[in-house]
């Protein structure tokens, strides 16, 4: 995806080349940290060694890290996600062409360290202060790969990171976020990159948001007028519709989109689509609790906490490749492939050609690599069942509902369009 001459140039960028050069390279370092998020078990100087052969103590391990300035890993991070569908191998991955991203943050807890509480103030929780500092990230990831191609780090609020991430989405995209996006102001603001670049998104939108109709239009949708904080007004088109769950309670929604023209994209085919946001959320999951195995980070720092997030990314879209590339081989949705078994797989095999790749020839470990695609190929998952729960918590938590039986609820969703 990147060669260590990309990432020794990048890390050219942001040193001044003074002193002397360090015992572990910058591409060895980004190398052995990824290496570390995939492989899970042991510490990242075991792992150093695996992918290097050099010997260095956590220690210093640590303190490499800590000289490293934290914008090299994002750099790297962002020459290194690329697209992966492709319109013959990876058709639902697009709509009409457009290929279907969806945007959303998350936040991973940093350790009660003195250097954390110093940088980071914890955020306000229902009894006095939250227990851990978030470190916050958000991710436009392709849908129907959990891909993830674009991704922001840092202590900032996450519309502060998803703003830098509308001009790095793909041309020829329709993004798909939740109603934190569909406010007046990020509305105005991706507008004129769907004019400029060919990117759509379809938000919802809270029912509060002020809009006057200017056009309705023959299939219940309308164009409309918003109007943001900074008195912008911004021409979109406005979808209303009902969906009925699998326990028959009938759900409101309001949409905002780019795509103006009725025709081309009926109201009902869009209110639809939007199911596919969901599959962000199940991408988080595989990020933070399949892949990461918890919230909390290991990193003492925010610094390396930022590192730490990256490789996890980076690790997140290597394991995302292997499912596509082994569904690739069977013409089955790449989906399909279970993330855990690509992931304990790739473990394997890595650790396989580490300890025998001296004593094995080329087409000795291709074969392996087959056999392990062909055996991934003989576990796929199972088609999804049409199964829902109730979006309810154990815990107290005001405006949610207390969740004390568990219930589920079977069958088909079903969508109504409401007259703008």
């Amino acid at each position: 995806m990147i060669s260590a001459q990309q990432i020794e140039k990048i890390a050219g960028k942001f040193h001044g080349g003074l002193g002397a050069p360090p015992k572990v390279s910058a591409a060895e370092l980004v190398a052995a940290s990824v290496h570390h998020e995939l492989m899970g078990e042991g510490t990242k100087a075991e792992h150093l060694k695996e992918v290097t052969g050099k010997e260095i103590r956590d220690p210093s391990l640590a303190e490499r890290h800590g000289g490293m300035d934290q914008q090299i890993f994002l750099t790297v991070l962002d020459e290194f996600l690329k697209p992966q569908a492709n319109r013959l191998t990876d058709p639902c991955a697009f709509y009409k062409g457009m290929l279907l991203v969806g945007i959303d943050g998350g936040s991973f807890s940093l350790p009660n360290t003195d250097a954390v509480e110093a940088e980071v103030e914890k955020a306000a929780a229902r009894r006095g202060k939250a227990a851990f500092a978030k470190l916050e990230i958000c991710v436009v990831s392709e849908l129907a790969l959990h891909h993830p191609i674009a991704a922001g780090i840092g202590i900032d609020s996450e519309m502060g990171l998803a703003r830098p991430l509308f001009s790095k989405m793909v041309t020829h995209s329709l993004c798909l976020g939740d109603r934190y996006y569909g406010n007046g102001r990020c509305i105005s603001q991706f507008m004129e990159l769907c004019q400029e670049e060919q990117r759509n998104f379809l938000f919802r939108v809270k029912e509060d948001l002020k809009a006057r109709v200017v056009r309705r239009l023959a299939d219940g949708s309308g164009w409309v007028e918003v109007c943001s904080s900074d008195g912008r007004k911004t021409l979109v088109r406005e979808i209303r519709g009902k969906v009925r769950g699998r326990n028959g309670k009938r759900i409101r929604v309001r949409f905002g989109t780019s795509l103006m023209n009725a025709r081309a994209h009926p109201a009902r085919q869009l209110l639809e689509l939007y199911s596919m946001r969901w599959e962000q959320e199940i991408g988080f999951d595989e990020l933070k609790n399949k892949l990461h195995n918890g919230n909390l980070l290991k990193s003492h720092t925010v610094h390396a906490g930022i590192q730490e997030v990256a490789a996890l990314i980076m690790a997140q879209s290597l394991v995302a490749q292997v499912r596509g590339q082994v569904a690739h081989a069977d013409e089955v949705p790449t989906l399909r492939v279970s993330f855990r078994k690509a992931r304990r797989c790739l473990r394997a095999f890595w650790m396989w050609v580490e300890v025998g790749g001296d004593i094995l020839t080329a087409g000795q470990i291709k074969r392996m690599g087959l056999r392990i695609r062909d055996l991934l190929l003989k576990q796929l998952t199972p088609l999804r069942r049409k199964r829902s729960c109730p979006r309810a918590v154990r815990q107290p938590i005001r405006g949610w509902p207390r969740l004390q039986k568990n219930v589920s609820h079977h069958g088909d969703f079903r969508y109504e369009i409401t007259p703008v």
